[in-house]
């Protein structure tokens, strides 16, 4: 039988705290007076968060100028074996929720390269873990939402609206039927 592999006690602490900070902790809080790594050397410091953060135990969020850590969640089946980027890039998507985030703004969240977004966009697509769509505001340009989700009538329009057209039929009925009944 082979031994258990003991856990670092400085990943432990920073695991622990970010557990009982749902929100996320900042570093200043964990190495900060009274922190759990206050007195912990900034090489261990340094090498349990890179571990824990390529371990997927902890996850990383930038909150204005702030970098926050948070206990991750357990991945899903679906999101098994995707590479960093591509969790990050989903990691974005998923935050835009049913509003839906442009290309654009990915590259300038993550600082990823515009034919590396598109190529992890093809892959999650590919996936079926998002899809994109259109905005009736824009339509030249294609927003991604995760593909559980049901767009939010402000980029698709509403009922008036249908694959970012303006439904002059239905228009058209609505406002023959409105005469009519002031009509009579």
């Amino acid at each position: 039988m082979a031994p258990k592999a003991q856990t670092d006690p400085v990943e432990e602490a920073i695991l622990q705290s970010c557990l009982q900070h749902a929100e996320g902790i900042g570093n200043d809080v964990l190495t900060g007076p009274g922190g759990p790594l206050g007195d912990v050397e900034l090489s261990a410091r340094v090498s349990a968060l890179n571990n824990l953060l390529r371990s997927g135990k902890v996850a990383l969020f930038k909150q204005g100028a702030h970098l926050l850590y948070k206990a991750a969640q357990t991945q899903d089946s679906k999101t098994k074996g995707l590479t960093a980027e591509e969790m990050l890039i989903y990691q974005v998507i998923k935050q835009a929720g049913n509003l839906g985030v442009w290309t654009r703004d990915m590259k300038m969240r993550t600082n990823l390269s515009q034919p590396q977004i598109s190529k992890i966009l093809k892959v999650l697509e590919g996936r079926n873990l998002i899809k994109s769509i259109k905005n009736v505001n824009n339509p030249s340009k294609k927003l991604f939402i995760c593909s559980e989700l049901e767009p939010s009538t402000e980029v698709t329009g509403g009922a008036w609206w249908v694959d970012a057209v303006l439904e002059l039929k239905l228009l058209t009925i609505g406002h023959y039927g409105s005469f009519m009944a002031l009509r009579f």
